[in-house]
């Protein structure tokens, strides 16, 4: 019968069939009727199908390859946690500026990005994603590579058409028969070609995957070095500030302490040295003898010197590094830089008022010892009756004035003068009578001399009472003597 070409369906495997009884002897005229018969069409649609076939798994091969791209990416970006540069911008201005002012959320971010590390994927090959895009794009090289030559290209046919009746014989015609036609086998090349590019470009995903791992790496590293580095210099800086106090004022200390204990044995400061104190409040007060004391306060320690910002601020930093600060925000701030030499002024002042009291307690009892014992003196005795003989005297010259300027007494009056008269220790008995004989000048003289009588009368009862109060300071100095008295803290002239 020799070659006949299926004319029913040109797409199932083989172009045609070899009679069991050849027409004529020889391979070479039956192949050549073969591809004669397939010159009706049958070999460009051979040709697509082996295209479309190598063409597949090139798509095949890209979809798998973009796949698992995506998925990479997706895995880098959970990773990253959302971490960026600009965001760890912002977190290290804020921890420049006031990290002990964020809230609970800002500080939870502040210590995710000081521990930022990436986790993630390293390359494609590392993940679950790359053995399908691995296993595509191999299949698309191989089919590629088959597709380019005519060996490859009957593998190819027995692979896309695996049959048992599509026998050897019918895979080397096909083969044959696609080299046969110019077009058609270029066509199978060129896909061959492309499904090799599709497969090989795989080496530019996994490429491509490590750079971005790597690029998220790096960012990461970036911000956790940016975050750290800002807390470090933010730490050393605070830090600095409050050694520099704790120096200085240690420096004062060893200076300036001896200095004010000696002043203020002397009961007197100088305005500088009053300056880092807080005896301001009892400066030029009497203190009735109450000791100063010594200094008190916490010792000076950073813990005692930092502001209660600074020790916020330590806390904060050091919270974001996962550490302890080493500040108890108990004791921040309990020495004031600017007066760090303390006095327990409360006491001094409560014990100055007790003593105030006692004071003027052991006065109130020295005068009256005093009074009783002066009183009982002959000195006593002279006061009080000179005092009261002086007043008797000035009264008489008041009296005697009054009659001899005519002036009528009153009952009352009268009957006084009469009682004064009648008084031994006056002795003025005959006063009456003079008065009655003498004209009114005279009178007038006797009043006078009365007066003269009651000045000098009450002179010395002055003079007695002078002295008396002299011996009574005397006794109160004793007593204020015993307090401290007039022994106060005060400020030197000109500071």
């Amino acid at each position: 019968m020799g070659l006949r070409i299926n004319q029913n369906n040109p797409n199932q495997p083989g172009m045609g069939r070899v009679s069991s009884k050849p027409t004529s002897s020889g391979r070479f005229v039956n192949l050549q009727k073969y591809l004669k018969a397939g010159q009706g069409g049958g070999v460009q649609r051979l040709g697509q199908n082996v295209q479309e076939t190598v063409g597949q798994t090139g798509q095949q091969a890209q979809k798998a390859q973009q796949e698992s791209s995506n998925q990479f990416a997706q895995a880098v970006q959970q990773s990253k946690q959302g971490i960026s540069r600009e965001q760890g911008q912002q977190v290290a201005q804020r921890i420049t500026q006031q990290p002990h002012q964020m809230s609970e959320e800002q500080m939870t971010e502040a210590q995710k990005l000081y521990n930022a590390r990436y986790g993630g994927p390293k390359s494609l090959q590392e993940t679950e994603y790359y053995q399908p895009a691995a296993q595509a794009s191999q299949k698309a090289a191989e089919t590629g590579q088959l597709a380019q030559s005519e060996g490859g290209r009957y593998q190819l046919l027995r692979q896309q058409f695996a049959q048992p009746t599509y026998t050897g014989g019918q895979t080397a015609l096909d083969t044959a028969l696609l080299g046969s036609d110019l077009d058609v086998s270029r066509g199978v090349t060129g896909a061959g070609q492309q499904a090799v590019q599709s497969g090989q470009a795989l080496e530019g995903v996994l490429g491509a995957a490590q750079t971005q791992a790597g690029q998220a790496a790096q960012e990461l590293e970036d911000v956790r070095s940016q975050i750290q580095s800002t807390v470090g210099s933010e730490s050393g800086r605070t830090e600095g500030e409050v050694q520099d106090v704790l120096s200085r004022l240690q420096a004062e200390r060893q200076t300036l302490l001896p200095r004010l204990q000696e002043m203020i044995s002397r009961g007197e400061l100088s305005a500088d040295v009053l300056s880092k104190t807080n005896l301001g409040d009892i400066i030029d007060q009497e203190l009735y003898g109450t000791d100063i004391g010594g200094l008190t306060g916490p010792e000076l320690t950073k813990q005692t010197v930092a502001s209660k910002e600074q020790a916020a601020r330590l806390g904060a930093l050091s919270k974001i590094a996962g550490r302890e600060s080493g500040y108890d925000p108990t004791l921040a701030g309990s020495i004031d830089p600017n007066k760090q030499f303390q006095f327990d002024v409360n006491r001094i002042k409560e014990q100055a008022a007790q003593r105030k009291g006692q004071y003027e307690q052991a006065l109130s009892s020295a005068a009256q010892e005093y009074d009783r014992a002066w009183l009982g003196s002959q000195a006593g005795q002279d006061y009080q009756y000179h005092g009261a003989r002086a007043a008797q005297e000035q009264r008489l010259s008041d009296l005697v004035g009054k009659m001899a300027n005519s002036q009528p007494l009153s009952a009352e009056e009268d009957q006084e003068l009469r009682s004064l008269a009648g008084n031994p220790e006056m002795n003025i008995g005959g006063l009456f009578n003079q008065l009655a004989r003498s004209p009114a000048g005279e009178a007038r003289r006797i009043a006078e001399d009365f007066a003269q009588r009651a000045a000098g009368t009450r002179a010395r009862s002055q003079a007695l009472q002078a002295a008396r109060d002299a011996q009574y300071e005397a006794a109160k100095r004793a007593v204020g003597q015993q307090f401290g008295v007039g022994r106060r803290l005060r400020l030197l002239a000109g500071g």
